[in-house]
Protein backbone atom coordinates (compact mmCIF):
# COMPACT_ATOMS: atom_id res chain seq x y z
CA UNK A 1 0.00 0.00 0.00
CA UNK A 2 1.29 3.61 -0.58
CA UNK A 3 1.53 6.15 1.82
CA UNK A 4 0.98 9.83 1.04
CA UNK A 5 1.22 12.70 3.65
CA UNK A 6 -0.72 15.75 3.42
CA UNK A 7 0.78 18.98 4.69
CA UNK A 8 -1.96 21.09 5.65
CA UNK A 9 -1.32 25.10 6.61
CA UNK A 10 -4.57 25.57 8.05
CA UNK A 11 -3.98 29.09 8.01
CA UNK A 12 -5.03 29.31 4.43
CA UNK A 13 -8.48 29.36 3.44
CA UNK A 14 -10.24 26.38 2.43
CA UNK A 15 -7.30 23.71 2.72
CA UNK A 16 -8.91 21.97 5.74
CA UNK A 17 -11.56 21.30 3.07
CA UNK A 18 -9.47 20.06 0.24
CA UNK A 19 -7.48 17.66 2.30
CA UNK A 20 -10.66 16.38 3.50
CA UNK A 21 -11.33 15.95 -0.41
CA UNK A 22 -7.95 14.55 -1.15
CA UNK A 23 -8.11 11.81 1.91
CA UNK A 24 -11.52 10.54 0.54
CA UNK A 25 -9.75 10.16 -3.05
CA UNK A 26 -6.64 8.72 -1.80
CA UNK A 27 -8.89 6.26 0.51
CA UNK A 28 -10.41 5.88 -2.49
CA UNK A 29 -7.56 4.01 -4.63
CA UNK A 30 -6.82 2.16 -1.57
CA UNK A 31 -3.54 4.44 -0.61
CA UNK A 32 -3.30 5.38 3.28
CA UNK A 33 -2.98 8.88 3.49
CA UNK A 34 -1.38 10.77 6.54
CA UNK A 35 -2.01 14.20 8.04
CA UNK A 36 0.25 16.80 9.13
CA UNK A 37 -1.58 20.03 9.86
CA UNK A 38 1.05 22.95 10.47
CA UNK A 39 0.53 26.53 11.77
CA UNK A 40 3.54 27.41 12.45
CA UNK A 41 6.59 25.71 10.26
CA UNK A 42 8.21 24.70 12.91
CA UNK A 43 5.68 20.78 13.52
CA UNK A 44 7.60 17.93 14.17
CA UNK A 45 6.58 14.47 12.57
CA UNK A 46 7.72 10.88 12.17
CA UNK A 47 6.98 7.66 10.77
CA UNK A 48 8.29 4.23 10.40
CA UNK A 49 6.48 3.78 6.85
CA UNK A 50 7.75 4.80 3.38
CA UNK A 51 6.34 7.70 2.57
CA UNK A 52 5.60 8.01 -1.49
CA UNK A 53 4.58 11.42 -1.72
CA UNK A 54 4.33 14.31 -0.11
CA UNK A 55 1.25 16.89 -0.64
CA UNK A 56 1.96 20.40 0.19
CA UNK A 57 -1.29 22.42 0.91
CA UNK A 58 -0.14 26.09 1.58
CA UNK A 59 1.80 28.84 -0.17
CA UNK A 60 5.83 28.45 -1.06
CA UNK A 61 6.35 28.19 3.31
CA UNK A 62 4.66 25.32 3.52
CA UNK A 63 7.01 23.92 0.54
CA UNK A 64 9.83 24.87 2.22
CA UNK A 65 8.68 23.02 5.38
CA UNK A 66 7.39 20.18 3.70
CA UNK A 67 11.10 20.29 1.75
CA UNK A 68 12.77 19.26 5.39
CA UNK A 69 10.36 15.98 5.34
CA UNK A 70 10.62 15.30 1.50
CA UNK A 71 14.68 15.15 2.30
CA UNK A 72 14.70 12.80 4.95
CA UNK A 73 11.92 10.52 3.70
CA UNK A 74 13.58 10.80 -0.22
CA UNK A 75 10.07 11.04 -1.89
CA UNK A 76 8.54 13.96 -3.91
CA UNK A 77 6.43 17.03 -3.16
CA UNK A 78 2.93 17.89 -4.95
CA UNK A 79 3.07 21.69 -4.37
CA UNK A 80 -0.98 22.83 -4.02
CA UNK A 81 -1.16 26.84 -3.49
CA UNK A 82 -3.61 27.80 -1.53
CA UNK A 83 -2.29 31.13 -1.26
CA UNK A 84 -2.15 33.63 -3.94
CA UNK A 85 1.44 35.05 -4.55
CA UNK A 86 3.30 31.04 -4.82
CA UNK A 87 6.33 30.70 -7.21
CA UNK A 88 7.03 27.11 -6.03
CA UNK A 89 3.65 26.61 -5.67
CA UNK A 90 2.76 25.71 -9.42
CA UNK A 91 -0.66 23.86 -9.09
CA UNK A 92 -3.85 25.26 -8.15
CA UNK A 93 -6.16 24.42 -5.97
CA UNK A 94 -8.65 23.77 -8.50
CA UNK A 95 -6.54 21.05 -10.39
CA UNK A 96 -5.61 18.53 -7.43
CA UNK A 97 -7.48 15.80 -8.75
CA UNK A 98 -6.36 16.36 -12.34
CA UNK A 99 -2.58 16.32 -11.05
CA UNK A 100 -2.97 13.03 -9.25
CA UNK A 101 -5.28 11.21 -11.85
CA UNK A 102 -1.63 11.91 -13.80
CA UNK A 103 0.80 10.95 -11.15
CA UNK A 104 -0.74 7.89 -10.28
CA UNK A 105 -0.41 7.03 -14.23
CA UNK A 106 3.10 7.83 -14.13
CA UNK A 107 2.56 10.73 -16.69
CA UNK A 108 3.41 13.63 -14.36
CA UNK A 109 7.03 15.11 -14.96
CA UNK A 110 9.13 16.75 -12.29
CA UNK A 111 11.52 19.32 -11.49
CA UNK A 112 14.90 18.14 -9.59
CA UNK A 113 15.51 21.36 -7.46
CA UNK A 114 19.10 22.57 -5.84
CA UNK A 115 19.91 22.67 -2.40
CA UNK A 116 22.05 24.94 0.09
CA UNK A 117 23.90 23.29 2.96
CA UNK A 118 25.08 25.87 5.24
CA UNK A 119 27.47 25.56 8.16
CA UNK A 120 28.05 28.33 11.09
CA UNK A 121 31.22 28.02 12.27
CA UNK A 122 32.61 29.73 15.34
CA UNK A 123 36.25 29.60 16.95
CA UNK A 124 37.45 27.10 14.06
CA UNK A 125 34.12 24.85 15.27
CA UNK A 126 30.93 24.28 13.35
CA UNK A 127 27.95 24.86 15.79
CA UNK A 128 25.18 24.85 13.46
CA UNK A 129 24.19 22.94 10.13
CA UNK A 130 21.08 22.52 7.94
CA UNK A 131 20.02 22.79 4.05
CA UNK A 132 17.61 25.08 2.70
CA UNK A 133 15.19 24.86 -0.71
CA UNK A 134 15.48 28.69 -0.84
CA UNK A 135 17.97 30.42 0.98
CA UNK A 136 20.53 31.52 3.67
CA UNK A 137 20.43 34.63 4.96
CA UNK A 138 22.61 36.85 7.35
CA UNK A 139 21.08 40.28 7.96
CA UNK A 140 20.75 42.58 10.99
CA UNK A 141 18.56 42.65 14.06
CA UNK A 142 18.24 45.96 13.59
CA UNK A 143 17.33 48.15 10.73
CA UNK A 144 19.61 51.46 11.39
CA UNK A 145 22.65 49.30 11.39
CA UNK A 146 24.73 48.89 8.53
CA UNK A 147 26.64 45.13 8.35
CA UNK A 148 30.45 44.61 7.36
CA UNK A 149 30.88 40.84 5.71
CA UNK A 150 33.22 39.74 3.83
CA UNK A 151 33.00 37.36 1.20
CA UNK A 152 34.87 34.11 -0.12
CA UNK A 153 34.07 32.72 -3.13
CA UNK A 154 35.83 28.92 -3.60
CA UNK A 155 39.04 29.91 -1.71
CA UNK A 156 39.04 33.87 -3.35
CA UNK A 157 38.38 36.60 -1.22
CA UNK A 158 35.65 38.89 -3.17
CA UNK A 159 35.69 41.93 -0.87
CA UNK A 160 34.17 43.48 2.12
CA UNK A 161 30.55 44.14 1.74
CA UNK A 162 28.42 46.86 3.36
CA UNK A 163 24.70 46.35 3.58
CA UNK A 164 21.84 45.36 5.34
CA UNK A 165 23.21 41.74 4.84
CA UNK A 166 23.85 39.21 2.51
CA UNK A 167 21.46 36.46 0.65
CA UNK A 168 22.85 33.30 -1.16
CA UNK A 169 20.20 31.95 -2.48
CA UNK A 170 19.55 28.79 -5.05
CA UNK A 171 17.83 29.05 -8.25
CA UNK A 172 14.12 28.04 -6.49
CA UNK A 173 15.13 31.41 -3.88
CA UNK A 174 15.57 33.47 -6.83
CA UNK A 175 12.19 34.40 -6.38
CA UNK A 176 12.10 35.12 -2.66
CA UNK A 177 14.10 37.17 -0.33
CA UNK A 178 16.97 37.56 -3.05
CA UNK A 179 14.13 38.52 -6.03
CA UNK A 180 13.31 41.20 -3.38
CA UNK A 181 16.82 41.97 -2.70
CA UNK A 182 17.33 42.94 -6.02
CA UNK A 183 18.53 39.49 -7.75
CA UNK A 184 17.94 38.09 -10.67
CA UNK A 185 15.42 35.33 -11.55
CA UNK A 186 17.05 32.35 -12.20
CA UNK A 187 15.54 29.27 -13.85
CA UNK A 188 15.18 26.57 -11.09
CA UNK A 189 16.72 24.05 -13.03
CA UNK A 190 20.45 25.92 -13.50
CA UNK A 191 23.35 24.87 -11.18
CA UNK A 192 24.29 27.95 -10.05
CA UNK A 193 24.10 29.70 -6.22
CA UNK A 194 22.90 33.59 -6.02
CA UNK A 195 24.58 35.96 -3.95
CA UNK A 196 22.70 39.43 -3.25
CA UNK A 197 23.81 42.15 -1.20
CA UNK A 198 20.59 43.54 0.72
CA UNK A 199 20.68 47.36 0.31
CA UNK A 200 24.42 47.88 -0.29
CA UNK A 201 26.54 50.47 0.91
CA UNK A 202 27.89 50.83 -2.51
CA UNK A 203 26.64 50.64 -5.68
CA UNK A 204 28.96 48.55 -7.52
CA UNK A 205 28.00 45.13 -4.73
CA UNK A 206 26.10 43.81 -7.61
CA UNK A 207 24.29 40.18 -7.55
CA UNK A 208 26.56 37.60 -8.40
CA UNK A 209 25.55 34.11 -9.89
CA UNK A 210 27.49 31.49 -8.91
CA UNK A 211 28.75 27.52 -10.12
CA UNK A 212 27.16 25.59 -7.45
CA UNK A 213 30.68 23.08 -7.37
CA UNK A 214 31.77 26.62 -5.25
CA UNK A 215 32.04 27.09 -2.13
CA UNK A 216 30.79 30.29 -0.03
CA UNK A 217 31.89 31.99 2.78
CA UNK A 218 30.93 35.34 4.41
CA UNK A 219 32.57 36.24 7.76
CA UNK A 220 31.12 38.54 10.04
CA UNK A 221 33.47 42.07 10.51
CA UNK A 222 34.87 41.87 14.23
CA UNK A 223 33.00 44.73 14.91
CA UNK A 224 29.63 43.26 14.16
CA UNK A 225 26.33 43.35 16.35
CA UNK A 226 23.04 42.32 16.35
CA UNK A 227 23.13 40.15 13.31
CA UNK A 228 21.44 36.88 12.76
CA UNK A 229 21.33 33.46 10.51
CA UNK A 230 18.17 32.55 8.67
CA UNK A 231 17.48 29.47 6.51
CA UNK A 232 14.03 29.63 4.22
CA UNK A 233 12.87 31.91 6.51
CA UNK A 234 13.52 30.53 9.44
CA UNK A 235 15.67 31.65 12.72
CA UNK A 236 18.91 29.66 12.88
CA UNK A 237 21.00 31.42 15.31
CA UNK A 238 22.11 34.66 16.45
CA UNK A 239 25.64 35.88 15.42
CA UNK A 240 29.08 36.87 16.94
CA UNK A 241 31.70 39.39 15.25
CA UNK A 242 34.19 36.76 12.98
CA UNK A 243 31.72 34.24 12.71
CA UNK A 244 31.77 32.49 9.62
CA UNK A 245 28.64 30.69 7.21
CA UNK A 246 30.19 28.62 4.59
CA UNK A 247 27.46 27.92 2.34
CA UNK A 248 28.01 24.94 -0.33
CA UNK A 249 26.21 22.08 -2.50
CA UNK A 250 24.02 19.45 -1.17
CA UNK A 251 24.41 16.19 -2.41
CA UNK A 252 20.71 15.72 -2.81
CA UNK A 253 18.13 17.45 -4.67
CA UNK A 254 14.08 17.85 -3.58
CA UNK A 255 11.74 16.52 -6.49
CA UNK A 256 8.74 18.97 -7.05
CA UNK A 257 5.59 17.32 -9.41
CA UNK A 258 5.16 20.05 -12.24
CA UNK A 259 1.91 21.60 -13.21
CA UNK A 260 0.60 19.67 -15.84
CA UNK A 261 -1.07 22.96 -16.83
CA UNK A 262 1.28 25.67 -16.87
CA UNK A 263 5.18 26.64 -17.89
CA UNK A 264 7.87 28.04 -15.30
CA UNK A 265 7.74 31.20 -17.08
CA UNK A 266 4.05 31.69 -17.80
CA UNK A 267 3.82 30.86 -13.64
CA UNK A 268 6.81 33.83 -13.35
CA UNK A 269 4.76 35.85 -16.14
CA UNK A 270 1.54 36.15 -14.00
CA UNK A 271 3.14 36.87 -11.14
CA UNK A 272 4.54 39.50 -11.81
CA UNK A 273 2.73 41.03 -13.84
CA UNK A 274 4.32 41.25 -16.90
CA UNK A 275 2.46 42.32 -20.24
CA UNK A 276 2.59 43.85 -23.29
CA UNK A 277 1.80 42.26 -26.83
CA UNK A 278 3.90 41.87 -30.23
Amino acid sequence: MKNILLIINTKKYKSKEIARDIEVYLKDKKINPLILITKTGKEKFETDLKLDLIISLGGDGTVLYSSKFAYKYNCPILPINMGTFGYITEVNKKEWRKELDLYFENKLKYSSRLLVNFELVRNNKVISKGFGLNDVVIKNNKYNKISSINLKIHGTNAGLFKSDGIVVATPTGSTGYALAAGGPIVEPTIEAFIVVSMCPFTLSNRPIVINSEHIIELQLHKNSQQMMLTCDGQLIQDLEPNDIVRCYKNDKKIKLLKSYKRLYYEIVRDKLNWGGSF
